[in-house]
C-alpha cells in the first residue's frame, strides 16, 4: 500500500484565508469595509478545529473581532446571540455551523431585521441544497467559502457537466468534482509512472504537478503535493447565493460573477 495519504481537497488552511481575503477584497473594491466582525462556531470537532484559524485570520487582517461566540449543537434559539451582535454594532459575521443552525440563524436575522454588510460560512450548513431549498429567497446574498461551484471558469467543465447530466440524469455536484479530481491525479500519475507498481506509482503521485483543466481537474489551481501530502496548489473560492443558485464571486480570476456588496437589507428584498 501507499505510505502517504494524498489530499486533493482544501482544509481550513485554504478555506478560512479565502473567506477573510474576500471580505478584505470587497471592502477595498467598494469602499464599504467591515469594522466589527463576529465569529460564530458550533461546539463540535470541525468548529473547534476551525475556530482558532478563523480568529487568527480575522485579527491578522486588522479587523476588530468584536464577538467570538461558540454555541452548543442543540441550540434552538439564536435571538440572544443576534441581539448581542446588533447591540455591539457587528457589521460582518463569520460562521462555522450545520445546516439546521444555518437555516435558523438566517431566519433569526430576518425576524430581528439584522442587516450586516455580509455574512460568510466555511462549507458547512450554507453549502447544502437543503439550506437553499428550505429558505427559498431568504437564502439569497449568503456567502460561503468552498472548493467548487458549477459556474467556475474552468476549461472543459461545462461540457463535462452536460455529459454527466445526459448519461446519469443527475446534476453534477461538488462530490462529483472531488471524484473527478482524484481520477485526474491518478491518471496523470499512471501516465508518468508507466506502471501500476505500488512504489513507483506512489513516487509518481508524490511528484504530481497538475494544472487546472488537465485530465479534467476541476478545482483551482490544480494539484501539487508537499512533503506531508497536502495539495499546495489548492485555492478555495467564495460563492454567493442569488436566485437560489451558487454564483462564484472570488477570486476574480476564476469567478463568473461579481458579489452583491453590501447585501440588500431585509426590508428592501423582493
Amino acid at each position: 500500500g501507499f505510505k502517504w495519504v494524498f489530499r486533493t481537497c482544501p482544509m481550513a488552511a485554504q478555506l478560512v484565508p479565502s473567506a477573510v481575503d474576500f471580505m478584505d477584497y470587497q471592502g477595498k473594491m467598494t469602499g464599504v469595509k467591515a469594522t466589527k466582525v463576529a465569529l460564530l462556531t458550533v461546539e463540535q470537532a470541525f468548529g473547534a478545529s476551525v475556530r482558532p484559524v478563523f480568529s487568527d485570520a480575522i485579527k491578522k487582517h486588522g479587523y476588530n473581532l468584536a464577538e467570538d461566540i461558540t454555541y452548543p449543537t442543540d441550540q434552538k434559539d439564536f435571538t440572544g446571540v443576534i441581539n448581542k451582535l446588533k447591540t455591539r454594532g457587528v457589521d460582518f459575521v463569520c460562521f462555522v455551523c450545520s445546516t439546521p443552525d444555518a437555516i435558523l440563524l438566517t431566519r433569526t436575522f430576518k425576524e430581528m431585521d439584522y442587516n450586516p454588510i455580509g455574512h460568510i460560512a466555511i462549507i458547512g450548513g450554507q453549502y447544502t441544497d437543503d439550506y437553499v431549498k428550505t429558505l427559498g429567497k431568504d437564502a439569497n446574498y449568503t456567502f460561503d467559502s468552498c472548493f467548487w461551484t458549477p459556474d467556475l471558469k474552468v476549461p472543459g467543465m461545462g461540457d463535462l457537466m452536460k455529459e454527466y447530466k445526459t448519461r446519469f440524469g443527475l446534476d453534477f455536484d461538488a462530490t462529483d468534482a472531488t471524484v473527478i479530481n482524484a481520477i485526474a491525479v491518478f491518471r496523470d500519475a499512471l501516465d508518468r509512472a508507466g506502471t501500476t507498481d505500488p512504489e513507483k506509482l506512489r513516487e509518481a503521485l508524490a511528484s504530481t504537478d497538475l494544472n487546472l483543466g488537465r485530465f479534467g481537474y476541476l478545482v483551482p489551481d490544480g494539484c501539487k503535493f508537499d512533503a506531508t501530502g497536502q495539495n499546495i496548489k489548492q485555492k478555495a473560492i467564495v460563492f454567493q447565493i442569488m436566485d437560489s443558485k451558487w454564483l462564484s464571486v472570488y477570486p476574480p480570476e476564476v469567478a463568473a460573477s461579481k458579489a452583491a456588496w453590501p447585501i440588500t437589507k431585509w426590508s428592501e428584498r423582493r
